[in-house]
């Protein structure tokens, strides 16, 4: 076998590469549906207890996939400054999408988990940066109905 002159791995990394790499993976902003089975992790927040649904999977544009996305939400509420957490709100807006494609209120948010994993719902894809790492990462905005 014949030897290698250098560590192939010694070279310093490019964090500009790096960065533009990663960026070319993000999804490009606008509204995708989901891909169903959409997957779900229930568990609890480790400091508070506090119970939250942690959804995954693809998202699919004119049926072809671009992507995978998570978001999350907990239908406990917690208050940050006289308002309702983005987790709550998340639980709140994924609670009318079941409304508006169901027709009838969830009696439980075990209703609206089932439904989110089981029913393709819409999802509003933007960027936005992360505020602990700082680096520039897909969000979800907004939920709805996929029209009939």
């Amino acid at each position: 076998m014949p030897e290698i002159e250098r560590d192939l791995f010694a070279d310093e990394d490019n964090p500009t590469r790096i960065k533009a790499a990663m960026e070319s993976l993000l999804i490009p902003d606008g509204w995708y549906q989901t891909e169903v089975p959409f997957g779900c992790k229930e568990t609890t927040d480790r400091e508070t207890g506090r119970p939250y649904a942690n959804f995954y999977g693809a998202l699919l544009q004119d049926g072809e996939s671009v992507g995978r996305i998570s978001f999350r939400f907990s239908p406990a509420l917690v208050e940050k400054d006289g308002k309702p957490d983005w987790w709550f709100q998340q639980y709140v807006a994924l609670r009318k999408v079941y409304v508006a494609a169901m027709g009838n209120a969830p009696k439980s948010p075990r209703d609206v988990i089932t439904f989110l994993t089981d029913y393709p719902i819409m999802v509003k894809i933007g960027r936005g940066v992360n505020r602990k790492s700082e680096e520039l990462e897909n969000k979800v905005y907004a939920f709805g109905k996929v029209r009939d």
